[in-house]
Order: structure tokens, then sequence, then C-alpha cells
């Protein structure tokens, strides 16, 4: 596979934000960047990801939380940031799931949701986890189609937060 999924490290800072730049010209949210869209710091982006790793660092609503990047082996170009959340508090079961992930915007429409998709599904087996739950928006159509093609089964469909979109919950075992 010519995708691999890596914890981010200093050798990363370079192609980190470059793959953080490739969001500026983009009219969407990058929530999906695990907080490196609020930092100018990288070095002080990779302490707080380690904090999130354990429950004993983490405020008591928040849960223990991996972060990857999704590199392509050829050109050891970041195409994609992925969450694997192990535990799930009641707001992540219902509007977000095991697994959160972007891809670049460069790097779209190449078949990379899939792959990382099937590869944060491989890490959520490393956590031990069973029964893994893995949500997106009813209008992201591409999304679904990757969850569908990994084995995903619909389970339910939900009014999001701001009570206009609906979240489409799916189980993959």
């Amino acid at each position: 596979m010519d995708i691999t999924l890596l914890s981010p490290s200093l050798d990363h800072k370079k192609s980190a934000l470059i793959f953080k730049n490739e969001f500026n010209n983009y009219d969407f949210s990058v929530a999906g960047l695990c907080g490196l869209e609020k930092t100018d710091n990288y070095e002080e982006w990779l302490k707080i990801l380690e904090q999130r790793k354990t429950k004993e660092t983490l405020p008591q609503d928040k849960v223990p939380t991996f972060v990857y990047f999704a590199i392509r082996k050829k050109d050891n170009k970041i195409i994609g940031i992925v969450a694997i959340r192990p535990n799930l508090n009641e707001f992540l079961t219902k509007y977000a799931g095991h697994i959160g992930f972007i891809v670049s915007p460069k790097e779209r429409q190449k078949g990379y949701g899939k792959i990382i998709t099937k590869l944060a599904i491989e890490k959520c087996k490393e956590f031990k986890i069973d029964e893994i739950i893995i949500t997106c928006k009813k209008t992201n159509t591409i999304s679904a189609r990757c969850i569908l093609a990994c084995g995903g089964k619909l389970i339910e469909e939900i009014p999001w937060i701001d009570k206009i979109q609906i979240q489409q919950r799916y189980i993959i075992k």
C-alpha cells in the first residue's frame, strides 16, 4: 500500500505545515486537523497530542485520542490526518465515533479516503475496538461511500447539533 499512518513527530514539521496550508484557500471547516489548524507552534502541538493520549492529562469531558498522519510513501507527503478515539463519551458515540479523518484538498478524488479509512480500521483493531463507530454528514456522500466500501453498515441518521444537517452513524464489525 502506498499510504502509511505515522504518529506526528518533529521529522514531519515541514510537511505538516505544508499540509496545514493546503487548507487555506478552501471554504470549509478544517476542524478535522486535530488542532493543527489552531496553532502556529508545531512543537507545542506535538506536546498537546501527547497529552491527549492519556485520561489523566485531559479535562473530564474529553477522551484519549491518538493522531496519525496519512503519509504517501513515494514522496513522504502528508495527504491526510487521522484521529482514533478508543473510548467514546456520549457526544462522540452520537456524533463522531472512533475514527475522524480529513484528506488534503489537493489529494482528493484519488481514492485516498478509502485507503485511509481501511488503515484507520486496522488501527482501531490494534486498540481492540470490536465494533467501530464512524460518522459523517449525510451530505458528505464521498465519506459515506468510503465507509460503506470498508464494511460500514448504516445504523441511524440523527439531527446534527445545529438541527439542520443530518449525521449518519455507521458500524463496522
